[in-house]
């Protein structure tokens, strides 16, 4: 199968490859002549399935995000908690030095 662009092989967008596999899941068509009208071999196709099941499964799992966004997420928690102690202790610091200066000042 070759593309307008004279590809021996058609470049297939994650929209295209979502089409397909909907198409499969619908009933309307065997996966074997689905692929076979689009020139794709039937492993291929079942990669393509498996990753687009695995990614719905994670967005179920995680509230519509992906493991890694969400372990992103987790991470930043952890460092606005972090530096949310750093910014408390900083003023706590700075006013321990300020009383600290004040006793040392002779009084007028």
């Amino acid at each position: 199968m070759t593309t307008p662009e004279g590809n021996s092989r058609p470049r297939w967008t994650a929209q295209k490859k979502q089409q397909l596999i909907l198409e499969s899941l619908r009933g309307t068509i065997s996966v074997a002549e689905l692929c076979r009208q689009h020139g794709l071999s039937q492993s291929t196709f079942y990669e393509w399935k498996e990753q687009f099941l695995q990614a719905g499964l994670e967005g179920l799992s995680y509230g519509g995000l992906s493991s890694k966004e969400r372990e992103y997420q987790q991470h930043i928690a952890k460092l606005e908690r972090k530096l949310g102690e750093v910014v408390l202790e900083n003023t706590i610091l700075k006013k321990t030095d300020e009383i600290l200066n004040r006793r040392r000042k002779p009084s007028d």
